[in-house]
């Protein structure tokens, strides 16, 4: 970051740490020890504030450097807020709900990363390894003859066709990623005993033009698959990557059905995960009446 950042951020974490020393001193003053270590915020206090002025003094001293686990003690101090549940009547109503609907919400959690993991397979058998292209004008994505899924990556390279005139020599294309050149290949890949290549009725004439371009997201391992499905239920940008499966797989069913019946139940799903953090134990005993008008108000907000 830069040099003056650095150095307002620095200056800010010091006159903090200033401060918090001096509220744990009224406060020893005040209580006592033993009165001010009855309170387990105190402690937590005490802890956090100590481990701010180590980290103060070793970025004070010199030819000494601070070390970084330090610096993730800071982020405890924002647990203080949770101090305020005490005296702010709406926070504590709202801290003790959600403490309540820990279970609800537990179980929820797993429903909705099971829904995630069996849709992300879904997702990987009608769309796996399906969702790249070419960026070559009249290239296709091809393993060649005499080669097998083996000797192919998992998302074929992209060949254009060339002719018998032009064979293992390099000639211009405009549009190659190697430098406007394409060398051309017979396929299959056959030699006589003398080193030379066979050409036979069946041999084809292809030649390289660069990798595949991935869409993303795509289904092409569960990882992606699950985060793809978790895009799709938060409807983030869901008909612009809907029409590109339907381009990329020319079908404009399957990708359709699949994405409206996963938004459906994935939203259904986050709703009452939503819901059991809000009402707690009456959305249970509602029956559950909200989330479906939870459901429709995501659709029409």
């Amino acid at each position: 970051m830069p040099e003056i950042v650095s150095t307002a951020t620095q200056d800010t974490n010091f006159f903090f740490t200033c401060y918090f020393v001096l509220e744990m001193l009224l406060k020893l003053m005040g209580l006592g020890p033993r009165g001010y270590a009855s309170d387990n915020f105190n402690l937590f206090d005490a802890l956090v504030t100590l481990l701010g002025v180590l980290d103060m003094a070793l970025t004070l001293a010199p030819n000494v450097t601070s070390p970084g686990a330090l610096t993730v003690f800071r982020a405890f101090r924002l647990l203080r807020v949770f101090r305020l549940a005490r005296s702010w009547r709406s926070l504590n109503r709202t801290v003790k709900v959600l403490v309540s609907s820990l279970v609800s919400v537990g179980w929820l959690t797993a429903l909705l990363f099971l829904f995630l993991f069996i849709s992300g397979l879904l997702g990987m058998t009608f769309f796996g390894y399906k969702l790249d292209s070419c960026a070559v004008p009249g290239a296709q994505q091809l393993c060649p003859p005499g080669m097998t899924w083996r000797d192919c990556p998992s998302h074929f390279d992209c060949y254009i066709q060339c002719n018998a005139s032009q064979i293992f020599q390099w000639y211009s294309l405009s549009a190659s990623p190697y430098g406007g050149q394409a060398y051309c290949e017979a396929f299959p890949r056959a030699f006589n005993d003398t080193g030379y290549p066979v050409i036979g009725p069946d041999t084809q004439y292809w030649a390289q033009v660069g990798k595949a371009v991935s869409f993303m997201p795509n289904f092409d391992n569960i990882y992606l698959a699950i985060v793809s499905t978790f895009i799709m239920i938060t409807s983030d940008n869901w008909d612009y990557n809907m029409k590109n499966v339907m381009v990329l797989t020319n079908d404009p069913w399957l990708p359709a059905i699949f994405t409206i019946v996963t938004m459906i139940i994935g939203i259904y799903i986050v709703s009452e995960y939503t819901l059991s953090f809000r009402f707690g134990h009456d959305s249970r005993e509602r029956g559950g009446r909200k989330s479906f008008a939870a459901m429709f108000y995501c659709f029409n907000p």
